[in-house]
């Protein structure tokens, strides 16, 4: 994972809120993180996936990382928030949150209408996110070309949200980042806005870190 960003890529990424990078992570990387998130979706929904809908499996796929350790380990790479941070020209990322899209024998995503990542979030600002896609299937804007790839898009990029279940057996995992003094904002279009209450948040509260780790910072950004 060695990347300098540079002024191109930031006005690419300014002129049309997304860019692709290449090679990323190694294919071992992402087909592992494909098996640990399907046994963590299993977990949380106590049912096998495959008889789950999109719309089903996108309910329990938010921020599995605080089920598994692997997961997190994946999610809160160091190096990987650096190369965001550079982009989206930021001295501080904390983690936001976390979600997948996952269809199996079942397609069609129906609770998400388009929108940006910023218009469904409770956490406000969000600095960017970085979608990452963990099974082979057709290209459509937005998706990795391949699953060594990652695509990083602002957050005020409008997504139709349906695209990423169009096909059985698909799998994204979307990352999303927040600059310094994020906060917890009630939100209705954010599926998962109550869900920071269990992590003893109330609205208008600063993230925390033991909930939403700091990533990169102004002492360690390279």
């Amino acid at each position: 994972m060695r990347f300098k960003i540079v002024g191109d890529h930031r006005n690419f990424f300014s002129k049309e809120r997304s860019i692709e990078f290449e090679d990323v992570f190694d294919l071992d990387q992402i087909v592992a993180l494909s098996k640990l998130i399907d046994q963590t979706l299993a977990q949380k929904s106590r049912k096998l996936i495959e008889t789950e809908t999109p719309d089903q499996l996108f309910k329990v796929g938010r921020d599995l990382w605080l089920d598994s350790q692997e997961i997190k380990h994946f999610v809160c790479n160091k190096r990987f928030a650096e190369i965001a941070a550079q982009l989206f020209d930021q001295k501080f990322l904390q983690l936001a949150f976390t979600q997948v899209f996952r269809s199996i024998r079942q397609t069609g995503l129906t609770i998400l209408p388009p929108s940006s990542l910023q218009q469904i979030s409770c956490i406000q600002p969000l600095a960017g996110a970085a979608i990452i896609r963990m099974e082979e299937g057709a290209s459509f804007p937005l998706f990795p070309k391949k699953r060594e790839n990652v695509v990083f898009i602002a957050p005020d990029h409008l997504i139709p949200w349906d695209i990423f279940c169009q096909e059985q057996n698909q799998s994204f995992l979307i990352i999303a980042f927040a600059p310094s003094r994020a906060v917890y904002v009630l939100e209705k279009k954010d599926l998962h806005t109550h869900e920071m209450k269990k992590l003893g948040y109330v609205f208008g509260d600063r993230l925390k870190d033991s909930s939403h780790p700091i990533l990169v910072s102004q002492k360690n950004i390279s």
